[in-house]
């Protein structure tokens, strides 16, 4: 049993040797494979062949073996093997967090997705799109003409980008606001709450099922028609049909909730840049 014990361990430090080894190789590679040449970029082959210096500017991915590249103002990308992937047509070009082997790039003016194959999984047509959020939605938060809505991974609608301002709770709660009144959406797009209300604020709670009796606890949410404050449970249904404002300020316990503000969306969107503006 002793024996059986100090193989195993000795396995795990091999393991664990070769797994930095491995990664300290890969780190090894990147520093030799891109070569700088006055203000010109290429990559190192062998020491036989000769480095095409083409690049005005050349970084590598989060994703392995694909470098981003820039030629003649506009940018591409390559892999470390000097092959094209997506064309010089690009204002800038960045990862996806959203779906593997897919980038965030902007080409004349408007943000887009493609993938690694030159795909267009979202058209360029948008102002902003969100990066990774935590505890975002399940695909992005786009921006169009001012107007904001969410969408899959592949492109398809979830919300469209028709209001003003969002927030995503989770897949059954979405606040949203557009000529100044709120309402609330399922991310199906189907309707909780209507929008026609003066304000909608929503006290969310993760553990909701332990506490799906208690008004205290559970998710709810409280809508002012103009003249009175109504709770409503996440699904919609009336709880309680009239409460003072003093009773929800209580209710919502505001040191913890999260009251409405679109900042933090602001956070996660990677805004157009102007081009011209340099």
């Amino acid at each position: 049993m002793k024996a059986f014990f100090l193989t195993l361990i000795l396995l795990i430090s091999i393991n664990s040797s070769a797994q930095k080894l491995t990664i300290m190789d890969e780190l090894a590679l990147i520093q030799q494979e891109i070569s700088v040449r006055g203000d010109k970029y290429g990559f190192y082959k062998d020491s036989k062949a000769p480095i095409n210096y083409s690049y005005d500017s050349l970084c590598q991915s989060r994703i392995k073996h694909y470098y981003f590249a820039k030629k003649d103002k506009y940018w591409g990308l390559v892999t470390n093997k000097d092959s094209a992937v997506l064309p010089f047509e690009h204002d800038w070009i960045t990862e996806n967090s959203h779906l593997a082997n897919s980038f965030i790039a902007q080409k004349n003016g408007y943000l887009g997705v493609v993938d690694a194959h030159n795909n267009v999984i979202l058209e360029f047509q948008y102002d902003a799109i969100s990066g990774w959020c935590e505890y975002g939605p399940p695909g992005y938060y786009v921006q169009r003409a001012g107007k904001i809505g969410l969408l899959k991974p592949n492109g398809e609608v979830l919300i469209p980008a028709i209001y003003d301002a969002l927030y995503y709770y989770n897949s059954n709660l979405v606040l949203v606001v557009k000529g100044g009144l709120f309402g609330v959406l399922k991310l199906d797009n189907s309707v909780v709450l209507p929008l026609i209300y003066s304000l909608v604020r929503i006290r969310y709670n993760m553990f909701d099922k332990l506490f799906e009796d208690s008004e205290e606890q559970s998710t709810r949410l409280y809508a002012f028609d103009g003249a009175k404050w109504i709770s409503y449970s996440k699904f919609g249904d009336v709880v309680v049909d009239e409460l003072s404002e003093n009773q929800v300020e209580i209710l919502l316990n505001t040191d913890t909730i999260r009251r409405y503000d679109d900042t933090y969306i602001n956070h996660c969107l990677i805004y157009k840049y102007d081009m011209d503006s340099k």
